[in-house]
């Protein structure tokens, strides 16, 4: 009966190897990942927040607080610098219309 013995080195580099794993993986996914999912119109958080992608769509009789100089491009919500379309934090972060508006806008903080 013969015993299976590791030698020191083999053990270093496999544990070393299974480390790097899950970086690795976490890496690829990265590169592969799609395009944020834009936010449509129909979706079940875009009607609960009335969300539209032109702002002057927006039924003033059902939402009298609105203006059309809201937009996510201004809100505190909008991330990123695309003015056609930005990940927004109030759905999750899929891409709102930078034109658009929804009741979760908050006016973005002027820089002193």
């Amino acid at each position: 009966m013969k015993i299976n013995t590791t030698s020191r080195r083999s053990f270093i580099k496999f544990g070393a190897a299974m480390t790097a794993l899950p970086s690795f993986f976490v890496l690829s996914q990265k590169g592969f990942a799609q395009e944020a999912e834009k936010l449509a119109e129909t979706d079940g958080m875009a009607l609960a927040l009335g969300y539209k992608e032109d702002t002057t769509q927006v039924d003033a009789a059902t939402y009298p607080n609105h203006s059309n100089e809201q937009v996510c491009l201004n809100c505190a919500l909008y991330q990123g610098e695309d003015p056609e379309w930005g990940a927004c934090a109030a759905v999750g972060n899929k891409l709102v219309a930078g034109q658009g508006w929804c009741v979760a806008y908050s006016p973005k903080q002027a820089n002193s």
